[in-house]
């Protein structure tokens, strides 16, 4: 059996829901060229992966899928949209409210105040987090389910630690990755 040889993809910073991400991917082959051909083909598929996952979950994008759900247009949800709403949830609940991932009529309040150079008055912050008791969705088996406004949920925090572990399970699929 001939020895094999490692190549290194050439590595590059991939916007991703608002993060760089740099991507580096190494193989192993009969000759450098040709491991080194592997890798980037590799990389070029978890890239691409990267580029259709986030299409799901950009906010910044009035087509993406999230967007859409957000708006309350009739979307079924992906496997992909429901699987990380499910993990939304489930980390909302462990966190005992911590994480929450419906806060962005809070974030777009504060944006403004900084925008304006003017705090929020107390009375309208309390009535923010108030509206922040609850999610306005929750997972019922495989559907997610609305049961409030679902405008401000923004999956960022965890989507793209979901994205991140598609890509290299794409990557690692690749042969001689």
């Amino acid at each position: 059996m001939s020895e094999r040889v490692p190549g290194e993809s050439r590595g590059r910073y991939h916007p991703l829901l608002g993060t760089n991400v740099d991507v580096r991917v190494t193989a192993e082959a009969a000759s450098r060229d040709e491991a080194v051909a592997l890798a980037s083909r590799a990389e070029d598929a978890a890239v691409a992966e990267m580029v259709r996952l986030q299409a799901i979950f950009s906010i910044h994008e009035p087509g993406s899928e999230l967007s859409r759900w957000r708006r309350g247009d009739p979307v079924e949800a992906s496997d992909e949209l429901a699987e990380v709403l499910a993990a939304a949830e489930r980390w909302w609940r462990l966190s005992g409210g911590a994480f929450h991932p419906a806060v962005g009529s809070l974030f777009e309040r504060w944006g403004r105040a900084e925008r304006e150079g003017v705090e929020p008055p107390a009375a309208e912050l309390d009535a923010l987090v108030a509206g922040l008791a609850e999610l306005p969705f929750r997972a019922d088996g495989d559907a997610i389910v609305r049961v409030g406004d679902c405008s401000g949920v923004n999956l960022y925090a965890i989507a793209k630690g979901f994205i991140v572990d598609r890509a290299v399970a794409v990557a690692l699929a690749a042969a001689g990755v």
